[in-house]
C-alpha cells in the first residue's frame, strides 16, 4: 500500500467489528519502523483470544513479510492501527518474546472507542513497558531502572527534541512524565485521531484510569532487532495535547490540551536544573527522585566536598512546606531524595484530603568541613539551684574535644516543682522519634507533618527536653497523671505510659548534633 493510500484511510476513516473477522482474512498495519516514514505490514487472521487479560477478546494475527521475520513485534509498535479492506479494525497491541514466528493481538477498536465515555477505575496494569530517558549516563540509567522495576517499567536510553512530529495513525506518540533539563516518556502509536481526539497503544500504558498526563509527539528513529523482543528506539518532541484516560484498552487523549505538572528546579552551587514533573499521586514521587538524582549525579557529587546543606520548598492547594535538610556528601543523592520522596510519598497517600503539588524547589549548598558531630559529655552545675524563684543548668556540649558549647537553661520555679527530672539533649532526628513516642507528632497526619518541617531551623539547633520521672498515661496528645475511668471502658483506648514532658526546646550551636545524650537531676524544696 502506498503513503498516499493511506493518507487516504485516515481521512476517511471506516471502522469493522471485529466480531466480523474470519479465520484467513487478510489485512495491513501501519507503523514507523525507521526515521520516521510510515510502512504497511501485512498480517494474516489466525483466530481469536477470547480474554487475553484484558476481559474482551482479541484478534490473533501471523506476519508473512519479511520485516516481520527480522524484529517481530516491536515494543513502540504497541497502537499500530489495523486494517481489513480499507476499514480500521483495532490496534496491533501484544506478543510474546521469544516467537520463531510472529505473531501479535490487535485490540478491537470499539474497545478502545469505550475509553471516551467509560471512567476507568485505575487498575493497575502488571505488562512490562519501555519507559524512555534522555540521558545516558550509567549510574543514573542503573538507579532509574532499580526504581522503576516495581512499576514494571523497563528503563532504555532515547533522545528528546523541541520539534512537533505529526498526530496521525501510524505514528509514534508518547505519555510526557518529565520534560526540561531531563526528557522522560513512554511510548507508543498513534491508532486513530477523531477531530481534537486521540486513541493509541490498544492497552493500558499504566493503568492509572482518569489521572492526567502530557501527550508529546514522538518520531522512531530506528527500530532495534532483539531475540528476546525488539524495540523501536524514538525522539520524544514537544507535548501536543493531554492524556486523560489510561484504560484497560489504550488512552484517550484530547490535543491542544495542557495537562498539569510539577515545576521542580533544583540548584546545586548555583548551578540550576529545571525539570516538570507529570502530576501523579503514583509516579511523581519517583519521578522527583530521578530528577534530583539527575542533577546532583551532574554536580557536586563530583568533588570532595564534606557536606552539604539543602533548603526545600514544597507548594500546592493550601500546602506551603519549607524546611531544611543537613547531609554528608558521601551519602548523597540519597539522603535528599530519601526523605523528600518520603514527604511527598506522605502527602499522596494521605486520606484526609486532596493534595496537589504544583511547585517543588530545592537550593543545595556544599560545605567544606564535616557540620556533624556528636555530643560526648553533659554536666549539670550545680545539680540544685532555686535563687530568686529561677532554676539553672548549664550544660557544656562537646563535639569530639572541640567547639565545646555551654548553654544556660532557665525555668522559674513553677515549671519545675520538687522532684527527681531527666534532661535529655538530643540532635532533630531523635527530637522527632521523641515527639512521635509521645504522640504529639503523627507521621500519618499530613497537617502534622507539615507543621512540623515549617519548624525545622534553617541553622543547626540542639533539642532539649526536661521530663519528670514519674509515669504518666497519654491518650492521644493529652497527658493524665490517673486515667479516667469512662476512658478504660473502650475497647480502642490507645494508651501509653511514659515520662511526662515538661518542656521541649531548642538553642543554636554551631554544629550538626547526632544521636542523644540523658542526665538526671533533682529539684529540692528550700
Amino acid at each position: 500500500m502506498s503513503i498516499k493510500s493511506i493518507i487516504v484511510l485516515f481521512l476517511f476513516p471506516l471502522f469493522l467489528n471485529a466480531g466480523s473477522i474470519r479465520e484467513g482474512t487478510h489485512g495491513i498495519i501501519v507503523t514507523e519502523m525507521e526515521n520516521g516514514i510510515l510502512d504497511s505490514i501485512n498480517f494474516v487472521v489466525k483466530g481469536s483470544v477470547q480474554d487475553n487479560g484484558s476481559g474482551y477478546p482479541t484478534i490473533l494475527v501471523s506476519f508473512p513479510d519479511s520485516v516481520m521475520r527480522k524484529y517481530g513485534v516491536a515494543s513502540g509498535m504497541s497502537g499500530s492501527p489495523a486494517y481489513v479492506d480499507g476499514k480500521l479494525i483495532g490496534a496491533l497491541s501484544s506478543t510474546w518474546p521469544f516467537l520463531n514466528q510472529p505473531l501479535g493481538n490487535i485490540t478491537p477498536i470499539e474497545e478502545m472507542h469505550k475509553l471516551k465515555n467509560t471512567a476507568s477505575a485505575g487498575n493497575l496494569t502488571e505488562k512490562s513497558q519501555n519507559i524512555y530517558v534522555s540521558c545516558s549516563i550509567p549510574t543514573f540509567l542503573s538507579f532509574t531502572d532499580s526504581i522503576m522495576k516495581e512499576r514494571h517499567l523497563t528503563v532504555k536510553s532515547a533522545s528528546a527534541s523541541d520539534s512537533s512530529y505529526p498526530v496521525l495513525p501510524g505514528y509514534s506518540v508518547g505519555i510526557g512524565l518529565i520534560s526540561g533539563d531531563m526528557t522522560v516518556a513512554i511510548v507508543g502509536t498513534i491508532t486513530e485521531k477523531s477531530g481534537n481526539e486521540i486513541y493509541a497503544l490498544g492497552h493500558p500504558a499504566l493503568g492509572l484510569g482518569q489521572e492526567e498526563f502530557p501527550l508529546v509527539s514522538c518520531k522512531t528513529v530506528t527500530t532495534a532487532s532483539s531475540k528476546y523482543m525488539s524495540f523501536k528506539i524514538p525522539v520524544i518532541g514537544k507535548a501536543v495535547g493531554s492524556v486523560i484516560n489510561d484504560g484497560y484498552s489504550g488512552i484517550y487523549a484530547l490535543l491542544d490540551r495542557r495537562a498539569p505538572t510539577i515545576r521542580t528546579t533544583v540548584s546545586i552551587d548555583k548551578k540550576y536544573y529545571s525539570y516538570n514533573l507529570a502530576s501523579s499521586s503514583y509516579l511523581s514521587p519517583l519521578l522527583f527522585q530521578m530528577a534530583v538524582f539527575h542533577a546532583t549525579s551532574k554536580s557536586f557529587l563530583q568533588n570532595d566536598k564534606n557536606s552539604f546543606i539543602a533548603h526545600f520548598i514544597i507548594e500546592g492547594n493550601n500546602i506551603h512546606l519549607k524546611s531544611t535538610l543537613f547531609g554528608r556528601r558521601k551519602f548523597a543523592p540519597f539522603n535528599i531524595i530519601a526523605p523528600l520522596s518520603s514527604v511527598l510519598n506522605e502527602m499522596y497517600d494521605n486520606s484526609k484530603r486532596k493534595i496537589d503539588i504544583d511547585n517543588i524547589k530545592i537550593d543545595v549548598t556544599t560545605v567544606d568541613h564535616d557540620i556533624f558531630g556528636k555530643i560526648k559529655t553533659v554536666s549539670i552545675v550545680p545539680k540544685l539551684s532555686r535563687r530568686n524563684g529561677k532554676f539553672t543548668i548549664n550544660v557544656t556540649a562537646s563535639r569530639f574535644r572541640k567547639c565545646d558549647t555551654t548553654l544556660s537553661i532557665e525555668y522559674f520555679n513553677n515549671r519545675l516543682k520538687p522532684g527527681k527530672y531527666s534532661l535529655v539533649l538530643m540532635g532533630r532526628n531523635t527530637y522527632v522519634k521523641l515527639l512521635e513516642n509521645y504522640k504529639i507528632f503523627d507521621r500519618n497526619n499530613i497537617d502534622d507533618m507539615i507543621s512540623l518541617l515549617n519548624e525545622t531551623p534553617q541553622k543547626p539547633y540542639l533539642y532539649y527536653a526536661i521530663l519528670d520521672s514519674r509515669r504518666g498515661g497519654i491518650i492521644g496528645n493529652k497527658y493524665y497523671d490517673e486515667i479516667p475511668a469512662d476512658y478504660l471502658q473502650g475497647d480502642n483506648s490507645d494508651i501509653s505510659y511514659v515520662k511526662r514532658i515538661i518542656s521541649v526546646d531548642s538553642i543554636p550551636i554551631p554544629f550538626v548534633p547526632e544521636g542523644k545524650v540523658i542526665t538526671s537531676f533533682i529539684v529540692e524544696e528550700k
